[in-house]
This record gives structure tokens, C-alpha cells and sequence, in this order.
């Protein structure tokens, strides 16, 4: 949406491929997104104008979002529950933490604090991990009894984690 005319446009189009998993840099001047466009999943930018888009991974990224800071670039990959990270604008990707519930782009979300992440691999419960922005070791804030079923991680207004699930 183009705030001044309030109209709606389409950014880095690709008539042939298929796009998901977008995601705003920090600064609002890049835009991240899966595609399959070169054939395999690939974490791609585009910067204003957002008419252009160029891959920054090589295959098999699914999705990808900026650290608070702008340095890092957070990703999850196929066949791979791991949480990765590369420079922003590209680079060697380097795994941050082996975990079987990060395989999705709605069960982790980078903030100034570190990567909070929604462990869903345990049979019946459910954990909310940080990994501190600082490198310490990761934490269990919280664990949570039963299913948590179509669930999206996201911040309050105070940025402190929610997490929206549906029904058991």
C-alpha cells in the first residue's frame, strides 16, 4: 500500500513463480521473500523502487527475517528444523540452533532481545525458547501444556512475545 495515493501495488512480480514468507528489513527499505523462481526455494531482496528482486541464498531457504540490529539475516531451510543466520545482504549461513519446531516461518521471530522460537517437537507440550541477541545460551521461558495447534509468534505492543494459536 502506497500510504500517499492509497493504492495498492504488486512488488518484484514474477508471473511464473510462486512467493511467501515476506518480511520488512528493520529500516523498511528491503523487502525479503521466499520464491521459487530459479526453480528451488530461495530467500530473495528487493529494495525501492521494488520492481527488481535478486536471490541472496542458494536453494532450499524457505524463509527469511532481518535481525533487530539490520547485521543478520535469520532463515529456515527444507528438510532442516534448524534456525540459520547469514549477513543481511548475503553470505555464508551459519546454524544458531538445531531445533525441530524452527522449521517454520510463524514459529520464530527475531527482535532487539534475540530470536524468540516456538518449539513444537515435544509430544503434548509446547516451549517459547530465546536465543539472547547477546550469544548466551539459549533459555526456556516458557512451557506450555497441551497442543498448540496453527500458532503465529508475534510481540505485543511492549515487544514482549505472544503467541496466537487456534483451537486444540
Amino acid at each position: 500500500l502506497d500510504r500517499a495515493s492509497e493504492k495498492m501495488r504488486q512488488v518484484a512480480v514474477d508471473p511464473g513463480a510462486e512467493d511467501r514468507a515476506p518480511a520488512w528489513s528493520r529500516d523498511g527499505q528491503r523487502l525479503y521473500f521466499a520464491s521459487n523462481r530459479l526453480g528451488g526455494w530461495r530467500i530473495w531482496i528487493t529494495r525501492p523502487p521494488y520492481q527488481e528482486a535478486m536471490p541472496i541464498t542458494a536453494e532450499g531457504w524457505l524463509a527469511g527475517k532481518e535481525s533487530a540490529d539490520g547485521r543478520w539475516l535469520y532463515m529456515v531451510r527444507e528438510g532442516d528444523g534448524g534456525l540459520w543466520r547469514q549477513p543481511a545482504d548475503g553470505g555464508i549461513a551459519e546454524q544458531v540452533a538445531p531445533l525441530p519446531g524452527a522449521g517454520d516461518s510463524e514459529s520464530w521471530l527475531p527482535t532487539r532481545d534475540g530470536v524468540y522460537l516456538l518449539d513444537q517437537s515435544g509430544e503434548g507440550t509446547a516451549r517459547l525458547l530465546l536465543l539472547p541477541a547477546d550469544g548466551g545460551a539459549m533459555r526456556v521461558l516458557a512451557t506450555i501444556q497441551g497442543a498448540v495447534r496453527q500458532s503465529t509468534l508475534t510481540l505485543d505492543m511492549q515487544g514482549r512475545p505472544v503467541i496466537a494459536a487456534g483451537p486444540p
